[in-house]
Protein backbone atom coordinates (compact mmCIF):
# COMPACT_ATOMS: atom_id res chain seq x y z
CA UNK A 1 0.00 0.00 0.00
CA UNK A 2 2.73 2.16 0.80
CA UNK A 3 3.61 2.48 -3.45
CA UNK A 4 0.28 2.80 -4.15
CA UNK A 5 -0.20 5.95 -1.66
CA UNK A 6 3.15 7.29 -3.06
CA UNK A 7 2.06 7.48 -6.27
CA UNK A 8 -1.22 8.70 -5.71
CA UNK A 9 0.13 11.50 -3.77
CA UNK A 10 2.84 12.15 -6.81
CA UNK A 11 0.16 13.13 -8.77
CA UNK A 12 -1.76 15.10 -5.97
CA UNK A 13 -0.63 18.88 -6.80
CA UNK A 14 -1.34 18.02 -10.62
CA UNK A 15 -5.03 17.02 -10.07
CA UNK A 16 -5.50 19.73 -7.87
CA UNK A 17 -5.14 22.26 -10.70
CA UNK A 18 -7.69 20.95 -12.48
CA UNK A 19 -9.82 20.15 -9.18
CA UNK A 20 -9.49 16.60 -9.86
CA UNK A 21 -8.81 13.83 -6.97
CA UNK A 22 -7.88 10.57 -6.39
CA UNK A 23 -8.59 9.03 -3.02
CA UNK A 24 -8.02 5.37 -2.07
CA UNK A 25 -11.38 4.21 -1.33
CA UNK A 26 -10.40 0.76 -0.23
CA UNK A 27 -7.50 -0.87 1.31
CA UNK A 28 -5.35 -3.80 0.43
CA UNK A 29 -3.18 -4.45 2.57
CA UNK A 30 -2.90 -8.64 2.77
CA UNK A 31 -2.10 -8.46 -1.20
CA UNK A 32 1.42 -8.00 -2.77
CA UNK A 33 2.18 -7.57 -6.43
CA UNK A 34 5.56 -6.83 -7.71
CA UNK A 35 5.55 -3.80 -9.89
CA UNK A 36 7.90 -1.24 -10.93
CA UNK A 37 7.53 1.94 -8.66
CA UNK A 38 8.35 4.33 -11.29
CA UNK A 39 6.45 2.55 -13.91
CA UNK A 40 3.18 2.80 -11.58
CA UNK A 41 3.50 6.60 -11.03
CA UNK A 42 3.62 6.75 -14.79
CA UNK A 43 0.41 5.13 -15.39
CA UNK A 44 -1.35 7.38 -12.36
CA UNK A 45 0.15 10.56 -13.91
CA UNK A 46 -1.29 8.66 -17.29
CA UNK A 47 -4.74 8.12 -15.86
CA UNK A 48 -4.72 12.15 -14.16
CA UNK A 49 -3.98 13.47 -17.58
CA UNK A 50 -6.90 11.49 -19.22
CA UNK A 51 -8.85 12.55 -16.70
CA UNK A 52 -8.26 16.00 -16.94
CA UNK A 53 -9.26 15.80 -21.02
CA UNK A 54 -12.42 14.12 -20.23
CA UNK A 55 -13.94 16.63 -17.81
CA UNK A 56 -12.13 19.73 -19.05
CA UNK A 57 -12.19 19.25 -22.79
Amino acid sequence: MPLVENALASVADYGQQYRIDFSLTDRADDVWVYVDGMRLQQVFGNLLSNAKKIFTG
